[in-house]
């Protein structure tokens, strides 16, 4: 009830498919790669997002609003909030999300194109503004 948005997501052969794993709500066991911890504070679980990796194959996830999916090309940057973050392929998450502890409110997401991202809580594609977008 609480996320009545269903979207399918199709994994490609060569790049891993990373999901937000509490998104997840049914896809294939034999496409499964692994799962790992994506920390946005270095050294803490605190804000962890745990994800899970599909090679090949599907994966339909759950949200509480649309999904939009979001193609990066190179040069191109998009913030995200961790919320709103559904899946993604091949991030380049930049050093500040690596290595400067920040407060739980400015915690974000930033991806470097080329790169494909879906997220949640906007009813269209962010506009290009300055080659960077948050969301």
């Amino acid at each position: 009830a609480d996320a009545p948005f269903l979207t399918r997501l199709a994994a490609l052969p060569d790049q891993p498919l990373s999901l937000v794993s509490s998104k997840l709500l049914v896809a294939p066991l034999e496409s499964r790669v692994g799962a790992r911890r994506v920390k946005l504070i270095p050294f803490s679980l605190r804000s962890a997002v745990v994800v899970t990796e599909f090679k090949l194959g599907w994966a339909v996830v759950a949200t509480r609003s649309r999904t939009v999916r979001v193609a990066l090309a190179e040069g191109e940057v998009l913030t995200v909030r961790k919320e709103s973050v559904v899946a993604w392929f091949w991030p380049k998450l930049g050093v500040l999300d690596l290595l400067l502890p920040r407060g739980p409110g400015n915690l974000a997401f930033t991806f470097r194109g080329p790169a494909v991202v879906w997220i949640e809580g906007s009813a269209e594609e962010p506009r290009m503004k300055f080659r960077q977008r948050f969301v």
